[in-house]
């Protein structure tokens, strides 16, 4: 299948935002629930102008997103933890905000229910 093809299914499924910081490395399939496991890019090295080596991962943040087939669809985001090379006590990481303040669903997720809400009979 075409990569620009995969690219609009996966912009379909996952907020885009979400997609240019991280890769899917796992698609966790439940009976009421699709998990996507992503993991950090590894060219989003944070930018602190000193060398900067890997030192696993953080612990995954969980958002939540509307799926297709009615099916809770939960991202979980596994960011990389760097390391100074000068100076092993210095820990860096990014930070996403890709979530509505106060909540753990997408942006994209929380209009959409802003809006149905807003439509509500008093």
């Amino acid at each position: 299948m075409d990569n620009k093809i995969m690219q609009q299914i996966l912009g379909i499924l996952i907020p885009e935002e979400i997609l240019e910081d991280f890769e899917i490395v796992d698609i966790e399939e439940k009976a009421d629930e699709r998990v996507f496991h992503m993991r950090e890019k590894e060219e989003r090295k944070p930018e602190v102008g000193e060398e900067l080596l890997k030192d696993g991962y953080m612990r995954a943040k969980e958002v939540v997103h509307y799926s297709s087939g009615m099916k809770r669809c939960t991202i979980r985001l596994e960011r990389r933890r760097w390391v100074s090379k000068a100076d092993r006590k210095r820990f860096y990481y990014n930070q996403y905000s890709y979530t509505e303040e106060g909540c753990k669903v997408t942006r994209q997720f929380a209009s959409f229910l802003k809006e149905i809400d807003g439509e509500r009979p008093v």
